[in-house]
């Protein structure tokens, strides 16, 4: 990201995830650590590359660890550090965050704490066949009263790419060949080009 970017505008992007046998049991202890791992470790490393670390809080039947909306927004503002914001994502925002949609959005772009929007379909379809998309012009309401000036991302799960990433299932790749990050970026690459 580093390499890619302006000094200093690089982005990492990356979901927040913790085992599935944890899910709907985090403990509070697990935030407390999570925000001197973030501080102590990841800030510092982000700092040192000159990066932001973007994480996105997912849906909880993805994960538990942080959920988008005030928790998440909670999170990154104990860290209190420049290097560590959020990546909004519009379908884990409007399924988990507290309120609608637009007004989780707007709270959270309003916080300072966005480096990055995605948009994305609950159907994880192309932009604009969703219940989100539809909403489109509405969103970018919000997003532009708040003053947000940072990247917006389409985030779109056509089929074919979805296939050939075959995103949901970490264990195989397709055709049975076990999934690597190697043969994800050259199938991937392959039909992108």
């Amino acid at each position: 990201a580093a390499a890619l970017a302006r000094p200093g505008k690089g982005l990492l992007l990356g979901p927040w995830y913790t085992r599935h046998g944890h899910l709907y049991k985090v403990k509070k202890d697990e935030h407390t650590i999570l925000i001197d791992i973030l501080g102590e470790h990841i800030a510092p490393f982000a700092k040192e590359h000159g990066v932001v670390a973007a994480l996105e809080p997912l849906r909880a039947h993805e994960q538990s660890l942080v959920m988008p909306g005030d928790e998440a927004l909670r999170i990154v503002k104990a860290v209190n550090s420049p290097y560590i914001a959020l990546n909004g994502d519009t379908v884990h925002w409007a399924a988990q965050a507290e309120g609608s949609l637009t007004m989780s959005i707007e709270k959270l772009v309003r916080s300072g704490r966005c480096a990055v929007l995605h948009l994305s379909e609950h159907n994880r379809q192309e932009w604009g066949t969703g219940d989100i998309g539809a909403r489109t012009r509405q969103l970018m309401t919000v997003v532009k009263r708040a003053g947000y000036t940072g990247p917006v991302v389409m985030e779109n799960f056509c089929p074919p790419l979805h296939s050939i990433l075959n995103i949901h299932r970490p264990d195989k790749h397709r055709n049975g060949r076990v999934k690597t990050p190697y043969n994800v970026l050259r199938d991937g690459a392959q039909y992108l080009t």
